[in-house]
């Protein structure tokens, strides 16, 4: 059913492109902000993008930080070893599969530590220390410094469920994402705000280290080590972010240049046209989408070159108007038009 509804909304979009992306270029920045913002609020507390939730909470609706939390932390979802269940879910909220990976466990991490460090709420404060202990147990490996996937359904098993054990191995291991790995350096170090004492930056510093030797090659980052490895929008744009939050965090101003390194090369590869970069910009999975945080990061280096807030606006746009069906999974970029906004840009 869901390969249909895919199907159906290319579909439309083919049919009727102007009348569904002709507003991501004509409207005001703020005009857009609150067109998704407003998609975002209308979504179940369940199936509203992390990033979206933290855009609302930085644009005054704080009262949806516990919602999204109690949403999304029951106690049911929790495997033994701490980490959430990637599941889908039922209509009343069951679980249908059993499995744990990085990529939920990093985006809820990231989310909850944020939505902590905004609202100081000791709930969500507490509920980051418990993700972020489960980490080394349910995805660290031995062999590396990079955590594996989990046990995410990557195999050739044909049951379609897999039941992790605590401390299993993972089944894609081998293939650790990069993405997915950085997004668990900023993860760390968001949660490394929230106590005065605790060994989160050490190992935000040793897994971004780890990625940028091993990981990144003439200043492109490789979603595996692989040496044939696709480079993909998303791994960049993640990575890009882990070093900007562990250079606040600390003061290294060396992982800041690195960051502007990396996303200059990022500029030069992709062309910022309409359609260009259709393929690169995917809507809010359980984490945000390559072109919302990559905007986001551009903002975030305005100073360094004067060029980025012109770029992240254009980006901002690209990736409204490639996923106009569905405002509701922009949160990433809703996040960097709240930024913009504060910046005082608009492209003429």
């Amino acid at each position: 059913r869901a390969e249909d509804l895919e199907r159906g909304r290319a579909k439309l979009r083919m049919r009727r492109p102007h009348a569904t992306t002709a507003f991501a270029n004509r409207l005001a920045l703020g005009e857009l902000r609150l067109r998704l913002t407003d998609a975002i609020l209308k979504a179940p507390a369940w199936l509203q993008p992390g990033e979206g939730v933290i855009a609302l909470i930085e644009t005054g609706n704080s009262d949806k930080a516990r919602a999204w939390a109690e949403a999304n932390l029951r106690p049911e979802r929790f495997h033994g070893s701490g980490a959430l269940y990637d599941a889908t879910l039922t209509d009343d909220h069951r679980l249908t599969e059993e499995r744990v990976s990085l990529a939920v466990n990093a985006g809820a991490l990231y989310t909850v530590a944020t939505l902590a460090s905004l609202t100081d709420d000791r709930f969500l404060a507490e509920q980051s220390q418990k993700l972020a202990e489960a980490f080394e147990l349910s995805f660290g490996t031995s062999t590396s410094e990079l955590f594996g996937s989990g046990t995410a359904d990557f195999s050739a098993d044909t049951s379609g469920v897999i039941r992790p054990g605590a401390g299993a191995p993972s089944l894609y291991n081998r293939r650790s994402v990069t993405s997915w790995n950085a997004l668990a350096v900023s993860a760390f170090c968001r949660t490394a705000t929230l106590s005065a004492e605790n060994p989160w930056p050490d190992r935000a510093r040793s897994i971004l280290d780890a990625i940028l030797k091993r990981r990144v090659k003439g200043s492109r980052v490789r979603r595996t080590e692989v040496a044939s490895s696709v480079l993909q929008f998303e791994d960049a744009a993640h990575t890009i972010r882990a070093c900007l939050d562990l250079a606040d965090l600390t003061g290294e101003t060396s992982y800041k240049s690195r960051a502007s390194e990396l996303a200059d090369r990022m500029l030069k590869d992709m062309l910022l046209e309409e359609g260009a970069v259709s393929h690169l910009i995917g809507a809010d999975g359980h984490y945000g989408s390559g072109a919302g945080v990559f905007a986001q990061c551009l903002v975030r280096m305005a100073k360094l070159n004067g060029t980025y807030l012109k770029d992240a606006e254009r980006l901002c746009r690209l990736a409204i108007a490639h996923d106009a069906e569905r405002p509701s999974r922009l949160g990433a970029v809703v996040r960097a038009l709240v930024m913009l906004e504060a910046k005082g840009t608009d492209l003429e």
